[in-house]
């Protein structure tokens, strides 16, 4: 019974080329209506295999990121390689608080207002020959 996800959303990019030195920043942001992820719920039980059961559910959310990649010919065989991204999210939707089950007493904690499953803030250098 989930909603179908819909979204609009931007893209932008710079590129420079200056022989020895290249770079590119790239950036986004998109607004996704009925983006659909996994959740407890509140629910701690397992599956078969072990992991912690989830039921899939829709809220609205707001993405951000950027990409930015620097490339420098240090020497005539030696290229510097930059490369860093970051991707930002938050739900934009009223949340519902998340019950927790203990025993016969359920309590109701906050749902946060930051989705799962987003990728980790990632960078690299690396030296070419």
């Amino acid at each position: 019974s989930l909603d179908a996800e819909t979204g609009l959303g931007a893209d932008a990019f710079v590129r420079l080329d200056r022989g020895r030195v290249r770079g590119e920043l790239a950036a986004f942001r998109y607004g996704i209506d009925g983006y659909i992820f996994p959740s407890s719920r509140g629910r701690a039980d397992r599956g078969r295999q072990g992991q912690f059961r989830a039921q899939y559910t829709n809220e609205d959310l707001r993405l951000t990121g950027a990409e930015a990649r620097l490339g420098v010919d240090l020497t005539r065989y030696v290229v510097l390689d930059v490369v860093g991204s970051v991707v930002r999210g938050r739900f934009t939707s009223d949340r519902a608080p998340i019950p927790v089950f203990d025993g016969t007493d359920t309590t109701f904690v906050a749902a946060s207002q930051y989705p799962p499953l987003l990728p980790p803030p990632r960078a690299r250098v690396a030296l070419r020959h």
